[in-house]
């Protein structure tokens, strides 16, 4: 959702005032609707400026988005320009993804039932061009990880994050491993070997990102 927002909020006029105190959702709500009624009426009347024409023209244009039909898709209910308004707006004085969807009551965000809780953080022992192999860390302390076990899982390289051996791999706060998948590969004595590929993905979830889960792991079944 958060791509949603910044489209949003690049497209629609934020009325927020820098250092001011934050509104609450339900006033910022009543000022959505309250924009959207004036909106239509300047129409009906052709009192609208130019610049109201274009935010009325973009507001009409939303709907045929990827993103929007997306949030149609997976919302509970209808989505109307007031939510719209509320959702950048929201997003814009700085309210969560799960503070909007549990406001608007748009049922988009669900707890993640693919969190993983066997290990809290992962070594890494080899880097490769595309992802990196670690090993679980039953227990870690001073940075060092319990890796007896012996169990090995596929991390994703991302472009932003430095990787080398002995790193440790931990989720964020709000976050927990996922299994998306399975990767195989052929260790240097050319044994096969088919480990879980992980992602730190969030407790609360988007429907649209737990759908792209699903199909990943249906796949993985494949092999």
């Amino acid at each position: 959702m958060k791509k949603i927002f910044l489209i949003l909020t690049l497209l629609l006029m934020v009325a927020c005032t820098s250092g001011s105190k934050r509104p609450s959702l339900s006033y910022i709500y009543k000022s959505a609707e309250e924009t959207i009624k004036d909106l239509y009426q300047k129409e009906t009347e052709e009192k609208l400026s130019e610049e109201e024409k274009n935010l009325l023209v973009e507001l009409k244009k939303l709907e045929d988005k990827e993103e929007i039909q997306n949030l149609l898709k997976y919302s509970e209910r209808d989505i109307s320009y007031s939510d719209i308004l509320t959702i950048a707006w929201g997003a814009e004085w700085g309210y969560s993804d799960i503070e909007l969807n549990q406001f608007l009551d748009l049922g988009v965000l669900v707890p993640n039932p693919y969190c993983e809780e066997e290990f809290g953080s992962y070594e890494i022992f080899q880097v490769l061009s595309d992802f990196v192999l670690a090993s679980g860390c039953r227990e870690t302390t001073y940075n060092k990880c319990d890796t007896s076990h012996g169990k090995i899982f596929v991390f994703p390289k991302k472009n932003d994050e430095l990787y080398y051996d002995k790193k440790l791999l931990i989720p964020p706060s709000g976050y927990c491993p996922v299994y998306v998948g399975v990767y195989q590969y052929e260790s240097k004595n050319e044994t096969e070997h088919t480990v879980p590929v992980v992602f730190f993905l969030p407790h609360i979830i988007y429907k649209g990102y737990l759908e792209n889960i699903e199909k990943s792991r249906e796949e993985s079944q494949k092999f």
